[in-house]
């Protein structure tokens, strides 16, 4: 795994023969004022396509939940204002 920023999402990849993952996230030191932004993006079409925010589907929920339990481990108190991805 490769952790970097990339403008102002935090990001982590994996590449694995056949498969790659990329996961950006972007924080906010205050709540978020609404659900977080949802973009998809590929290999074949690098140019983010916005999502609807479901919360109960399995990547917005962790991604939301994953936040949350490092806040409270950590004392911080960071907002998901937007999660990027490519599977």
């Amino acid at each position: 795994m490769q952790f970097t920023k990339l403008g102002d999402l935090e990001v982590v990849t994996r590449i694995t023969r056949p498969h790659h993952y990329f996961l950006g996230i972007g924080l906010s030191l205050d709540p978020a004022p609404g659900p977080p932004i949802l973009e998809r993006v590929s290999c074949d079409r690098p140019e983010a396509e916005l999502e609807a925010f479901d919360p109960k589907s399995g990547l917005c929920r962790e991604v939301v939940d994953g936040v949350s339990e490092a806040n409270d481990r950590s004392g911080t108190h960071f907002g998901v204002t937007r999660i990027r991805y490519c599977r």
